[in-house]
């Protein structure tokens, strides 16, 4: 689940401010994989986010708020990853 998330959060940094038709789609696709409230699979956002013990509410303000940054200022692009930390599970930083 640490794995998806983590995809997903890549793929949204890297394409969202592109504008090849090919990356938009992608972009669009985990844009609504991200805003989607289904807990019906397991492997919806919301429940990888509650597997992980992460604030589904929070994380989707905090990547919305990252990409009105960077469609300001595409010239500054700060990358979050998900790593894991000895003696925590799990956390998330800025590179």
């Amino acid at each position: 689940m640490l794995a998806v998330m983590g995809d997903a959060i890549a793929t949204y940094q890297r394409f969202a401010v592109v504008a090849n038709p090919r990356n938009r789609r992608l972009f669009e696709e985990v844009e609504r994989w991200i805003r989607s409230t289904d807990k019906s699979w397991p492997y919806s956002f919301i429940n990888i986010c509650h597997a992980l013990s992460f604030d589904p509410d929070a994380l989707r303000r905090g990547l919305h708020a990252w990409r009105r940054e960077q469609l300001g200022n595409q010239a500054r692009v700060t990358r979050f990853r998900i790593r894991t930390v000895p003696g925590m599970r799990r956390t998330l930083g800025g590179r």
